[in-house]
């Protein structure tokens, strides 16, 4: 067993007569025992050990004294400027770029250095004694360059010895010493070869002047006219090119016109301008009578005259053909006419229009000039001229004018709900009629309400405004001047808000709108939600088939969405499922009371927050409308938005 005062064990190779022992440089002693043996003997090195270097050790035991022989070696390393050459020494490979071998000293050794692209190397080396014998080389080139231009354009694609390289102005990588082709090719343009010698170690130029295929045209006709050659559409008024030599079909198109043409025969190397004549339009006819007479016939917009009259110059084609007098109906025609067409028109204009008036809740009384008509949505002849339109509901009523032409809307639309605007942003608010309804885990949660919504119970509230739209990031932006939002986008919903951030963003809306703002109960958020007076019943708010009325984690692609984008419920309001989680005011509780209560807020302190309605991020289940969820009133994700309410 052999070891150092450094290294407790040494590889060892054991061969005939003599073992092979690998030792540390900066060793100062050797140690060996027999196995199994405490004992051991020692050797203290005569000399300082030199890193790569080899040494022959006779050791013979005489009154205990070792003694040694020095028998020396030394490294030969060959070293190549290239980090692909191969390296060899005495035919034997030792390495790529460089390589070395450990050799006795005095004996004389045989080096070769071969790479791609250069000339070979080679030598003999003594080893001599001292630090390692070291060979560095510089290989000499075999390879030279091409620079290959073209004239007299450059954008020629070059092929050297067939193989494609790239594009003119070009100079290839290294090539070997020798001949080489190179092709060039250019549309428009024969090609072109050209073999070229190249040098060690230079740059060769290939210039190589292109032969023209082609001819140069200017072609012009109308501006508005589309230029078509050989079928193939150049665009309007102009167009200048090449094209190959030989005969070409030119020809100016315009819709409802004749195309002009010219047949050209183009020769090589000529320029060539071409005027294309204008197409020639083709007409039909209108004959336009009216009672009254002397409306103005108008078409496509432009005025044609007045009625009775015979218009000869209207081109082929689709066209809108109106009849218009003050105080007197209008008459329109859409109409497709053909070469040679003479249409005639007979048209009575009437001193009334029908209108329908609606609101956005159906039974409201209307009245037009202070006389009811019935209720809403009714049907109704109007003459031509202002007219004053009241609905009335529950004690409340909205009241416009209605200015009825010959071209007005025959659908005339009032609205209880109210449209408030800070800072140019305008919001919906939608008027919610008060009533009573069932809160909580009604039938058609069937047995996907969780344990706090299990108690359903009677809730009467009072009427009041709810927002059409959840606060987009618009109005957040011009109330708080900031958007913290991940998905950022002015009509997406306001995102990463606390419910102690949505109390200062009402405080700041009331001041600047006079008004009282404030966050549903959840007894209002979910009312609303399931459609108030006119529920259908709907397991999510508007429908209980989920795609239609929510973004989800189904369907949302994993971000918010503009809102208003999915179908509203049956009181027209927006996302009330699903997109973002909203805010209410009240604390949460884990369980309903189940006595019946009026306009309940909630407990008057607690730990969490209420927020309802789901969002892209969660699963169908915790869309449905009863569905509850808390936090603290500090929580903010990408997923927590809000939705104001107004008291009537």
């Amino acid at each position: 067993m052999f070891s150092t005062d450094v290294s407790p064990n040494l590889e060892a190779e054991y061969r005939a007569g003599e073992v092979w022992l690998y030792i540390p440089f900066y060793s100062n002693l050797l140690k060996m025992r027999q196995p199994n043996n405490e004992d051991y003997e020692q050797f203290f090195f005569p000399f300082n050990l030199q890193p790569k270097q080899g040494y022959e050790i006779s050791i013979t035991k005489y009154n205990t004294e070792l003694y040694a022989h020095d028998i020396s070696y030394n490294y030969l390393f060959i070293r190549s400027d290239q980090p692909e050459a191969i390296i060899c020494i005495d035919g034997d490979y030792v390495g790529i770029g460089e390589g070395g071998k450990q050799c006795e000293i005095g004996e004389t050794h045989s080096w070769t250095m071969d790479c791609h692209l250069f000339h070979s190397d080679s030598g003999e080396v003594t080893i001599t004694e001292g630090e390692p014998v070291t060979i560095e080389r510089r290989m000499r080139p075999a390879f030279g360059l091409i620079k290959v231009t073209t004239e007299p354009e450059n954008g020629a694609t070059v092929f050297v010895d067939n193989k494609k390289v790239g594009v003119t102005p070009f100079t290839t990588d290294r090539l070997n010493v020798g001949e080489h082709q190179i092709l060039v090719l250019k549309e428009m343009y024969h090609p072109q070869q050209l073999t070229v010698n190249v040098s060690e170690s230079q740059t060769s130029d290939a210039h190589i002047v292109m032969r023209p295929n082609f001819a140069t045209v200017n072609v012009s006709t109308t501006d508005d006219a589309e230029i078509f050659i050989d079928g193939e559409n150049k665009g309007k008024g102009q167009w200048n090119g090449r094209l190959f030599s030989g005969n070409h079909l030119f020809e100016a198109r315009k819709s409802s016109h004749r195309t002009s043409s010219k047949t050209i025969n183009l020769s090589l190397g000529t320029t060539k301008d071409i005027i294309i004549p204008e197409p020639e339009p083709i007409f039909a006819s209108i004959e336009m009578n009216t009672v009254p007479q002397g409306a103005k016939i108008i078409i496509d917009n432009e005025v044609k005259g007045l009625s009775p009259c015979v218009i000869n110059d209207v081109l082929i084609g689709e066209h809108i053909i109106t009849a218009e007098k003050e105080g007197w109906s209008i008459t329109e025609h859409r109409v497709s006419l053909k070469e040679g067409d003479i249409l005639s028109f007979n048209d009575s204009l009437s001193s009334g229009r029908e209108i329908t008036i609606t609101t956005n809740v159906q039974g409201d009384n209307i009245f037009i000039d202070g006389r009811f008509l019935g209720e809403s949505p009714v049907k109704t002849n109007l003459t031509i001229g202002e007219h004053r339109v009241k609905a009335e509901r529950n004690g409340m009523a909205v009241e416009k004018h209605l200015i009825v032409k010959g071209n007005s809307d025959n659908i005339f639309n009032i609205s209880f709900d109210m449209v408030i605007n800070v800072k140019g942003v305008t919001f919906e608010m939608v008027r919610v009629d008060g009533g009573k309804f069932k809160m909580g885990a009604t039938p058609e949660q069937k047995k996907l309400a969780e344990k706090d919504e299990s108690r359903a119970h009677n809730v009467t509230l009072d009427d009041y405004y709810i927002g059409k739209y959840e606060v987009t990031q618009s109005l957040w932006n011009a109330v708080m001047d900031n958007n913290q939002s991940a998905f950022k986008g002015s009509n997406r919903p306001v995102e990463r808000v606390s419910w102690n951030d949505c109390q200062e963003f009402i405080r700041r809306l009331n001041e600047l709108t006079g008004n009282n703002f404030r966050l549903p109960t959840e007894a209002e958020w979910e009312y609303a939600a399931r459609g108030g007076k006119k529920s259908h019943g709907y397991k999510y708010s508007g429908s209980d088939n989920i795609d239609d009325v929510a973004w989800y984690a189904g369907n949302s692609g994993n971000e918010t969405h503009d809102v208003g984008q999915k179908n509203p419920n049956e009181l027209g309001i927006y996302d009330m499922s699903g997109n973002v989680w909203e805010w209410c005011s009240d604390w949460y509780i884990n369980k309903y009371s189940r006595r019946s209560q009026k306009n309940p807020a909630g407990p008057e302190k607690g730990n969490k927050k209420v927020f309802r309605g789901s969002c892209w991020y969660n699963d169908a289940k915790s869309c449905r409308v009863s569905n509850r969820h808390s936090n603290d009133p500090v929580y903010s994700l990408s997923y927590m938005g809000l939705r104001l309410v107004l008291e009537k």
